[in-house]
């Protein structure tokens, strides 16, 4: 399937009291441009493509107040409905300029990664309240976007311990993905690595959300499917 993308300039209606929305415009299989349709709203300031693969484009979308909801497309590209809301995403214009992470960062990006192997898994980074780690959850789909859910922590840490975190008691596991990577740079935080000649292993670098378990950040490997996670080793 064939879809470039292209943004056409901020567009105000006349007699419109709202602010300017950008509109994206789809072209499939090297059909003439169409204007794009999202189920929403709230004026929309900025697009992003985060994946286009599997037939189908998740694409971030930037509204106003600088919340970043994230969309999935029909197959044609031309109809999109709402995926997840308040995921983590980076612009160096608009949502997250006013934080550190504009000293390193000057491309936009979003905390949105495609398990390699698999269809349909995607692990992203949902923000909940300012934007700082404290308030970052790692969710996963295991259904191109249907439905998302938290990570469940490892039940033992790799010196035999026990680990005391559970879903139902507001704890849950959170992966670095992008953000966490360049805003922690003396850390040695890895990303998610998964590869299609390994499908269902996943290895990357996290820590605790939630009252039960510290953030002490550990190199994590997950076997299909990836909601229960392994800890292989602990990062020094």
């Amino acid at each position: 399937m064939s879809l470039p993308l292209s943004l056409c300039p901020p567009q105000k209606l006349f007699g419109s009291h709202n602010p300017s929305s950008v509109q994206l415009w789809v072209s499939y299989n090297r059909q003439p441009m169409k204007a794009a349709q999202f189920m929403t709203r709230h004026p929309i300031t900025e697009y992003y493509i985060a994946d286009a693969s599997e037939d189908q484009v998740f694409v971030c979308v930037n509204h106003i107040n600088n919340a970043t909801h994230l969309y999935i497309s029909d197959t044609q590209g031309l109809s999109f409905s709402l995926s997840l809301e308040n995921v983590l995403y980076y612009s160096p214009e608009g949502s997250g300029s006013n934080t550190l992470i504009r000293y390193f960062a000057n491309e936009p990006f979003a905390d949105l990664h495609r398990v390699e192997g698999l269809r349909g898994i995607f692990i992203a980074t949902l923000i909940n309240g300012s934007v700082s780690e404290d308030n970052m959850r790692s969710v996963i789909t295991f259904d191109k976007g249907g439905t998302w859910e938290l990570l469940q922590a490892p039940a033992a840490d790799s010196l035999g311990g026990t680990v005391d975190c559970q879903l139902n008691k507001g704890c849950s596991l959170h992966l670095a993905q992008r953000w966490s990577q360049l805003f922690n740079i003396q850390l040695r935080r890895m990303p998610i690595l998964s590869k299609d000649s390994a499908p269902g292993l996943i290895m990357a670098t996290g820590g605790g959300v939630g009252n039960k378990l510290p953030r002490q950040q550990k190199t994590l490997q997950a076997d299909t499917p990836a909601v229960h996670e392994k800890d292989p080793a602990t990062l020094p």
